[in-house]
This record gives C-alpha cells, structure tokens and sequence, in this order.
C-alpha cells in the first residue's frame, strides 16, 4: 500500500538580527506594502499574512487569499497552516482595498475575529489587521478593535 508522506522543512534565509522587528502598526503596514508588487494595491484585493517570532521579528510573509475587485476570502486553516510550519507565535493579517477606501467592511470585521478566535485557541496572536490603500493603512490594532 502506498501512502503519502509530508515533510516540513525551514530553511530560513535570513540571519538572526535581520528580520524586521514590529513594535508599531506603520512598521507593519511597511512590511506589508513591500511585499505587493508595482500597482498591485489598486488591482484586485489580496489577503496576506506576516508570521513573527517571540521578539516580534518577522519571519516571514505570505499571499494566503486573492480575490477579486472588492473581496477576497480567508481561510484560517491556511493561516495557521503557515504559522506552524514556520514556529510563529503572533500573526498580522493585511489585505488591501483597490478603492483606496480604508472603512473596514463587516467581512474585514469577521475575518479579524475568525483569525483571533482560532489564534486563541492554538496560542498564536492575532497582533494586527491592516487594511492598504494606494496611500496610506488603516490598523484594527490602532483602532482598538482587536
């Protein structure tokens, strides 16, 4: 009988002291605007996630969701999926609005909580959701709604 095997593998890229250290919502909204490519804000919604270490370092970031024009859907198995295979203990959601709106929508309200709610129970910390526009962020974190 054949089965499937699956293997994790880290293979970090980055030495110790060279990942960003997140101690503010404008330092993770950089991080985040770095990782979308040229007009890629005012294109289509994408939904990524950054995955930090006790220190708040950046591990790594990654694309979880792309949708369309005005949404796109997340799924916390592939958030978490992601933040166990790189031994994060706080995660940051990010998505961006093409409208250049920065108004979090009763989705963005429900993806937040959805992300927490699971993070709470696997001991991994929902530290920020941060919407992009073209120009600026907004921050559910800076807002108190987390």
């Amino acid at each position: 009988m054949k089965i499937c095997e699956f293997k994790a593998v880290y293979k970090p890229s980055l030495k110790n002291g060279e990942h960003p250290q997140i101690l503010e919502s404008k330092a993770l909204a950089n991080v985040f605007r770095a990782n979308y490519g040229e007009g890629e804000i005012e294109y289509r919604e994408k939904v990524k996630c950054a995955f930090l270490n006790a220190s708040l370092n950046v591990i790594c970031v990654a694309t979880i969701a792309e949708g369309g024009i005005t949404d796109s859907a997340c799924d916390p198995r592939i958030v978490f999926q992601h933040a166990l295979l790189c031994n994060a203990v706080s995660v940051a959601l990010c998505h961006n609005h093409p409208s250049g709106s920065l108004v979090p929508s009763s989705q963005d309200k429900e993806m937040t909580e959805n992300i927490k709610k699971c993070g709470e129970f696997m001991k991994i910390k929902l530290i920020d959701h941060i919407i992009l526009s073209g120009s600026d962020y907004f921050s559910f974190m800076e807002k108190d709604m987390i």
